[in-house]
């Protein structure tokens, strides 16, 4: 029995890990071939501060809203953890008496849910620099005790404030929150939070939309936005390589899927995967000049920006799949060079539990294994900007 341990990690390290853990149930998301450090690395240049498992970005109002109130009662280290739990389940309640419940985390959960909204935000509330504690969840509530003293001493002193927790001008909640919640963002909270992205991360995609007055359009992925020269040099460049990457990668995680059909001797998904296949080497032969002109040490440059930790054997795999991808894409589905690749891929992944080697494990597989083209949490970054367009255009 396999099990996860906290050692080092810093807080975006925790979360990323997090994250990972609570995607594995989650259709399309699952990284098959260990390439997730260069998806989450775009990702977090694009649309910093995100987790695929956020939901609304009125989050970021009511984690901090709650933080704050607690404070103001000097909840003690012992019981803000009990404290906190209590104040998500009443938010929770009074979300779902709205209108518009939908992305409520814990709408059937309730009190029983096992990662509250706070704990998901936690790292999110850091990067916009609306959380001024800089620390772990856990850290902060072990450190409320000895905040509470400082901040006596300080007022005793004329004109000294402890340096806060929290954005000082952080916009004050509604007279009637907790006890009723919702979604809908007035315009002061959409104004302050396009403010925060705008001077947190101004070097973002998410930032950059937000220089415009609507979201303009809704494509699936990022690079498929119409008002691309509203976009900076620097976050084009960033999708131009994300978007390759994205496409050529897609093709791997079909062809595992293929393998796995035709090991599994199930003609339909053979038939299935064979057709989704084809219709990809089609779109990679389209733009087969493009991948072959990629400056992938410049990719790489972009990925090391995000400070992300990229193995050698793990960049040895993507380098060689793209090399035979951007050749002869209509011939993979057959080569022996490219099936070879992803059977020592999921191997070295895997060890004994590989599927295409034990046949336990592949009476395990689903019939879809990780297909979706990745995507750098573009379907959260929309909620959000919706949220907070529909806000700036309120009263």
């Amino acid at each position: 029995m396999s099990s996860f341990s906290w050692l080092s990690y810093s807080e975006a390290e925790r979360e990323r890990t997090r994250d990972l853990i609570s995607q594995f149930s989650e259709r399309d998301t699952r990284d098959e071939l260990g390439i997730g450090r260069i998806r989450d690395a775009f990702a977090d240049l694009l649309f910093p501060g995100t987790t695929t498992i956020q939901t609304r970005v009125k989050y970021f109002l009511f984690v901090p809203w709650m933080y704050r109130a607690l404070e103001k009662k000097q909840v003690s280290s012992t019981n803000i953890e009990s404290k906190a739990r209590q104040y998500e389940v009443q938010v929770i309640e009074a979300l779902l008496k709205e209108d518009d419940p939908e992305g409520v985390i814990g709408r059937y959960s309730k009190a029983d849910l096992q990662r509250f909204p706070s704990n998901i935000y936690w790292a999110g509330l850091g990067t916009w620099n609306i959380r001024r504690f800089n620390g772990s969840q856990n850290e902060y509530h072990d450190s409320l005790d000895v905040y509470y003293q400082i901040q006596q001493e300080q007022e005793d002193r004329v004109g000294e404030k402890p340096h806060p927790n929290w954005d000082p001008v952080l916009p004050d909640p509604p007279d009637e929150f907790p006890e009723t919640a919702s979604f809908a963002l007035r315009k002061r909270d959409a104004k302050y939070l396009r403010d925060r992205i705008l001077q947190a991360i101004p070097d973002s995609m998410l930032a950059d939309l937000l220089h415009e007055s609507e979201l303009g359009g809704t494509p699936d992925y990022p690079w498929e936005y119409p008002n691309q020269s509203h976009l900076s040099d620097e976050v084009k460049e960033r999708l131009h390589h994300a978007r390759n990457f994205s496409e050529i990668m897609h093709g791997a995680t079909l062809l595992y899927n293929l393998m796995l059909a035709r090991k599994a001797a199930d003609e339909d998904l053979v038939e299935e995967y064979s057709t989704k296949f084809e219709k990809w080497s089609q779109r990679i032969g389209s733009r087969q000049t493009e991948f072959r002109n990629w400056d992938l040490n410049r990719f790489w440059e972009i990925v090391t920006e995000a400070s992300a930790n990229t193995p050698v054997r793990m960049q040895r795999f993507v380098e060689r799949w793209i090399e035979v991808a951007s050749n002869s894409p209509e011939k993979l589905a057959n080569d022996d060079a490219a099936l070879q690749l992803i059977e020592r891929r999921e191997r070295r992944l895997k060890g004994g539990r590989a599927r295409l080697s034990n046949q336990s494990a592949l009476e395990q597989w689903s019939g879809e294994a990780g297909t979706g083209k990745l995507a750098y949490r573009w379907d959260t970054a929309k909620i959000h900007l919706e949220d907070i367009f529909a806000g700036l255009e309120g009263e």
